[in-house]
């Protein structure tokens, strides 16, 4: 079963890398792009979820070990970035997830943390399925409602609502703790997966094209990819669900190495983009046709990183850094 849960993690970073390395010239490729890899975040919480058991002392020691796990590499790595960006608004930076902009998914994972145990007991209620429509709710309000009718744009509360990433957490904890069974055949999986993804295409498209103010074509939680994203969560699900694997060949270690570095990967991937976005700017190679050279690179790069900082400095001592 591990080994299928770091296979995961690594298709999950991978995603989120190549939506934070790509470049285009052409808003239209980006638009049929970004949608495919858009599912990332919400991969990694349904995992989180799936992890979490809901017996009292041990969704407790779960709490205290995400929460060490991710408060200080979010404090130092947010310090490497504000003094590397030259912005200094450390507490604003630290209390909104603003340096940077891509730690949102941290600051979410801690209330969703934090929020265990109430979810448990939800979960454990006559009420449970009424957690299934928290985030269509919150998705409505604040990515339809507030924009579209009101021309407000939410801001920080937007981005950093767990609530619109609620779904994926409390879908991973009610399968993984087989509380209920969800029996849908891979067959119709990839048919909804198939049409899903060609919504997504056409409802980015559509908002770009006439509503470019809004911004929700470049935003990973509409209605659309919360749906694709879901089926892509029960589709690992029934994979999971088949046992762990027996034989792994090169590849499949591979993504195993990836999958256990992928937090590391997160946090230290946009510094390195950063600098080789730096580097081909100034040779001129910017544009969608490095972007395979790109990706490679900054996966590359962190891996190494993370590799040699271990080696160097101990496991212990590299996760207070997310390493």
């Amino acid at each position: 079963m591990n080994k299928k849960i770091q296979i995961l993690r690594a298709i999950a970073i991978i995603a989120v890398l190549i939506t934070h390395t790509y470049y285009t010239l052409n808003k239209e490729i980006e638009l049929i792009f970004f949608p495919i890899c858009g599912f990332g975040v919400g991969i990694f919480l349904f995992l989180s979820g799936y992890l979490t058991k809901i017996n009292k002392k041990s969704y407790k020691e779960t709490i205290l070990k995400r929460l060490k796990k991710l408060l200080i590499p979010y404090v130092i790595w947010t310090l490497v970035f504000s003094f590397a960006r030259n912005n200094l608004n450390i507490i604003k930076n630290l209390l909104l997830a603003d340096e940077p902009t891509i730690f949102y998914y941290i600051f979410i994972y801690i209330e969703l943390t934090l929020l265990t145990p109430f979810i448990v007991k939800l979960l454990k209620s006559k009420y449970w399925i009424l957690g299934f429509v928290i985030t269509p709710i919150s998705i409505l309000i604040t990515n339809y409602l507030f924009p579209f009718v009101f021309s407000i744009n939410l801001g920080y509360f937007k981005s950093l609502n767990c609530f619109q990433w609620f779904i994926f957490y409390y879908l991973g904890m009610i399968l993984g703790s087989s509380f209920k069974k969800i029996n849908i055949s891979n067959k119709k999986l990839v048919i909804c997966y198939i049409v899903t993804l060609i919504i997504s295409f056409l409802e980015g498209y559509i908002s770009y094209k006439y509503f470019p103010n809004v911004n929700l074509h470049e935003s990973p939680m509409r209605f659309s990819m919360m749906i694709y994203s879901i089926v892509l969560c029960l589709l690992s699900y029934n994979w999971l669900n088949k046992g762990d694997i027996k034989k792994i060949n090169k590849f499949e270690k591979l993504l195993i190495v990836v999958g256990n570095y992928s937090f590391g990967i997160y946090l230290s991937h946009l510094f390195i983009n950063q600098i080789l976005t730096f580097i081909f700017k100034h040779i001129g190679l910017l544009n969608y046709y490095i972007f395979p050279i790109n990706f490679s690179l900054v996966l590359i790069f962190s891996v190494m990183a993370i590799f040699v900082f271990r080696k160097i400095f101990g496991t212990k001592i590299a996760s207070y850094i997310g390493f």
